[in-house]
């Protein structure tokens, strides 16, 4: 009986091995290294939080029930089991932690140039997550990163559009990152891509950056900065949830309007006449 309790849970442990290894990608990403300890730790919690402790209410369910009483050798074998499954979870939870126990920060001016008000600034957001998305057929989707050709896709790009009495245009550009060590956190820091452009007047920014499966995800974030001095007009060529956290409660119903004046108070909607005969309405 025991033996036979062992070698079911080493074929359940085998089998989550083997399907978490197709259905989740992500843990590669975000296990210590080598990648198998991931899946073997992160699965042994399955086993060891989850299935042994239904496994004992059985028991106790039968013994209670029916005056059912567990073998010696049986409540060793799963004991057994618990302290490998648990200690190998434990180990895997500790190790990955410490892989996000550093962390280094990184920030340049990307441009600074002297603006005219009259010229008009536009951002595209090209191209967006939702897009992204769409465009894959096949994508495990999290809450915020999705995977799909083999890349992660992580929604973690801010946008933040503030005013500036100034007459010039200025982009800061902050990259942050873990790693068990802050020189680790810098070299994490370069791992990730994405796309940012800046042409005379049009600003091309995606939402999301992607990260390859072979690399280690290690919470890292991008947030760019851009000072528009007050009275230039901006367009954005799509909605994107960057440009919802520049807006105030009252504004977030503007979310579809193209054009939008930088006041001292920050962006104001500029309603096309479609959408003020709307309002009307």
């Amino acid at each position: 009986m025991a033996i036979a309790i062992v070698g079911a849970f080493v074929f359940a442990w085998l089998g989550f091995l083997v399907a978490g290894h197709v259905a989740t990608p992500y843990i590669p990403m975000i296990s210590p290294t080598p990648v198998i300890s991931g899946y073997i730790g992160f699965y042994s919690g399955i086993i060891a939080m989850g299935i042994i402790p239904l496994v004992l209410l059985i028991f106790l369910l039968f013994k209670v029930a029916w005056g059912y009483k567990v073998r010696k050798g049986v409540r060793r074998a799963i004991f057994g089991i618990w302290v490998v499954t648990f200690t190998s979870f434990a180990a895997t939870v500790f190790f990955t932690s410490r892989n996000f126990a550093g962390s280094y920060t990184e920030s340049q001016v990307l441009s600074e140039t002297d603006w005219d008000t009259n010229r008009e600034l536009r951002f595209q957001f090209d191209p967006t997550w939702n897009d992204k998305k769409s465009d894959n057929h096949f994508i495990l989707d999290l809450d915020h990163a999705f995977m799909a050709n083999g890349k992660a896709y992580v929604r973690d790009v801010g946008l933040e559009i503030i005013p500036t009495e100034s007459d010039q245009l200025k982009i800061v550009q902050t990259i942050q990152s873990a790693g068990p060590s802050k020189s680790s956190a810098r070299r994490n820091m370069k791992y990730l891509d994405h796309n940012f452009s800046l042409n005379d007047q049009d600003i091309k920014i995606a939402d999301y950056y992607t990260l390859e499966k072979n690399q280690k995800f290690r919470n890292q974030k991008i947030r760019y900065m851009v000072h528009v001095p007050v009275g230039t007009v901006i367009n954005f060529d799509a909605t994107s949830s960057m440009l919802r956290r520049n807006l105030s409660y009252d504004d977030r119903r503007h979310m579809n309007t193209k054009k939008w004046a930088m006041t001292r108070d920050g962006l104001k909607a500029i309603p096309s006449e479609e959408e003020l005969a709307e309002d009307l309405h």
